[in-house]
């Protein structure tokens, strides 16, 4: 019965954090075309979009790998009540968390034309990449909180605000691809605000309710400003040299 008790919810948090894919999969193309696109636009924009996510999974996997190995240092942390050591560990883990999404989310918002030409992707759809770069930050936060709910012994909680997610992508999927005007970005949009409510929702019952210190704000400062620093050091670089590379073999 404890196996039971404890599977349940963990299996049914891992599989709905890939719900969100299959409802994009399911339902973009679907709603496009209830919003007056042709068949060969509406395969276009969701081909796109698709892509898109195969480029956002990329840091996802790495932030998934670290959820999975940081919870049973949770879990041994709140076995004795040391809630002190469980606010060190999950601070801890997010700050690991931020060190590998932050930057790669500016790399991805500065430099997504040359990543999108250089996998061949086109230089027409590289916005899509820029608008849904900081997703991955949301993502990997909802992830890491779900792994240390399920440490501190609110699995169920945790696969309460997970399932909420999947219903809120869902809703305002249907409503937002639907309109021309936003056509498949609404789907990005979608994917903030199904996972910007339920990140709210689990920091409220770490801090509240479990009593975690997690300062998020003061954890993601140093990783955001390594980052800033990065692009202003890295952007120019390129594009003086893509310019130069330019001029040299402008002949052939």
């Amino acid at each position: 019965k404890k196996i039971f008790y404890y599977s349940l919810p963990i299996t049914l948090s891992s599989a709905v954090q890939y719900g969100g894919d299959l409802l994009d999969n399911k339902m973009i193309k679907g709603r496009l075309l209830d919003a007056g696109f042709t068949e060969f636009v509406s395969k276009s924009y969701h081909g796109a979009f698709m892509a898109m996510r195969q480029l956002i999974n990329v840091p996802v996997a790495l932030v998934t790998a670290l959820c999975i190995s940081i919870l049973p240092a949770i879990a041994s942390a709140y076995a004795v009540k040391d809630i002190k050591k469980v606010s060190e560990r999950a601070a801890y883990g997010f700050n690991l968390c931020y060190t590998v999404s932050v930057p790669v989310i500016a790399a991805m918002i500065v430099f997504s034309q040359p990543i999108y030409k250089l996998l061949g992707y086109g230089d027409s759809n590289y916005m899509l990449l820029t608008a849904a770069a900081a997703s991955v930050l949301l993502l990997g936060t909802m992830h890491l909180q779900s792994s240390v709910l399920q440490g501190v012994n609110r699995m169920f909680t945790s696969s309460a605000f997970l399932c909420l997610c999947v219903v809120l992508k869902a809703v305002t999927n249907y409503f937002l691809v639907a309109i021309p005007g936003i056509n498949v970005y609404g789907a990005i949009i979608a994917t903030y605000i199904s996972y910007l409510i339920p990140v709210a929702l689990n920091h409220l019952v770490l801090t509240k309710k479990v009593g975690i210190e997690l300062p998020l704000h003061k954890i993601i400062a140093r990783p955001f400003v390594a980052s800033v620093v990065m692009v202003a050091i890295s952007a120019p670089v390129y594009f003086l040299l893509n310019f130069l590379v330019g001029l040299i073999f402008k002949g052939y």
